[in-house]
């Protein structure tokens, strides 16, 4: 408790999103009576195809939103492509993207990116990235050659679609899994003071939600096994 309320007093007040937003907008498509929402963490993308085709079939068909965690830009895993762009491209729907990580090489060069989408029948406006604290934790990733670097900071975002006469915020943020619950409590809660207090919203993410501390190597070893990207625990 006492290394959880450190963790909290110690949250900044603010932080800078490292990237800014990437946005295609596409021509909106009919407005129906409800709101469809599909929410997926695609793991990289590595198997984007089969993704596709279980968002063209039911029951995951004609979502009006999809909020995405885990889209990878030029990464192994995503077998190098642009996950969110490729994904949006294949259901002809506007796209915000925002990356949280980055790769470079030694010459400073990015490579390639991690991050989070919304996927949306109607255009998206006002895009706007917010910065969330990076707790220590054990390695994401396997130890990476000395000639690549990762750069960044964790990353939700939000946007306004307009479907008929309401305009909606809609939200995205991908939260720590190796970590203690009050350390996701300060990012969630820097994410939300700068989500709009007013007017219709819809938020959703992949929130990690575990009761325990995962925050050393001993502890994630005892989980149970789980998908590439993680995300297996809500």
């Amino acid at each position: 408790m006492e290394r959880e309320a450190l963790d909290l007093a110690a949250a900044p007040t603010k932080l800078t999103p490292y990237f800014p937003p990437i946005v295609a907008n596409r021509a909106p498509k009919p407005v129906r009576s409800r709101i469809r929402v599909v929410l997926l963490n695609v793991a990289g993308g590595r198997h984007l195809s089969v993704v596709v085709d279980c968002l063209k079939r039911p029951p995951l068909n004609d979502a009006d939103v999809i909020l995405l965690c885990e889209a990878d830009s030029g990464t192994r895993r995503s077998r190098r492509t642009d996950v969110a762009s490729e994904l949006a491209a294949a259901l002809n729907m506007s796209c915000a993207y925002v990356r949280e990580f980055g790769f470079t090489r030694r010459d400073g060069e990015i490579f390639a990116h991690l991050g989070n989408a919304i996927l949306c029948t109607q255009p998206l406006d006002d895009v706007v990235a917010v910065a969330m604290p990076s707790p220590r934790t054990p390695p994401l990733f396997p130890r990476l050659p000395s000639r690549f670097v990762r750069i960044g900071t964790p990353t939700g975002f939000y946007a306004s679609a307009r479907f008929g006469r309401e305009t909606i915020t809609l939200g995205v943020a991908h939260l720590n899994s190796r970590c203690t619950p009050a350390q996701r409590e300060v990012q969630m809660a820097m994410y939300m003071a700068a989500f709009p207090s007013r007017g219709r919203a819809i938020f959703g993410g992949d929130l990690n939600t575990t009761t325990t501390e995962l925050a050393t190597l001993h502890a994630n070893s005892r989980r149970a096994p789980f998908a590439p990207g993680g995300g297996n625990q809500k």
